[in-house]
């Protein structure tokens, strides 16, 4: 791999050549990672912060940049919260629609076993004039019901 002459480079520019070391970066994980708990200690950083720009207030340090700030955060901070709820509402719907799929199956189980449903439908197959007819006459003229045959 090629390496950056540092040291000509400053002198070519007039630049202060400064020896450092880079550091390592801690690359590990700290504080939660579950994204509901980390939207919570958000929203509990920025509570705190709120109360901080409280503070910055009531003693007179008023600027307009500050209650820029402030209206971000609760912004932010409603948002998050309203997510959680979403999250949660969503979880709970599911739910209640996964114990339903299961209700219905036990239900067709059920029904399987009993024996099915029904195989024949009553069916009353007229027009209009008949019915009328029928009514008017009462039950003079049935007797018993017609089957139609194709």
């Amino acid at each position: 791999m090629v390496q950056l002459d540092r040291k000509n480079l400053s002198e070519e520019f007039g630049l202060e050549y400064v020896e450092s070391e880079i550091q390592e970066i801690n690359t590990e994980i700290r504080g939660p990672t579950i994204p509901d708990e980390i939207l919570i200690s958000n929203i509990n950083r920025a509570n705190r912060l709120l109360d901080r720009v409280e503070q910055e207030i009531d003693q007179g340090n008023f600027s307009a940049r500050i209650c820029e700030v402030a209206g971000q955060l609760i912004n932010s901070v409603t948002n998050a919260s309203s997510q959680i709820i979403t999250d949660e509402y969503n979880r709970a719907y599911l739910q209640v629609r996964q114990n339903l799929i299961k209700l219905k199956e036990v239900e067709m189980r059920i029904k399987q076993r009993i024996g099915g449903t029904p195989k024949s439908q009553n069916i009353i197959v007229a027009n209009r004039e008949d019915i009328m007819q029928f009514l008017k006459d009462g039950d003079q003229q049935a007797d018993e019901p017609k089957q139609i045959e194709e």
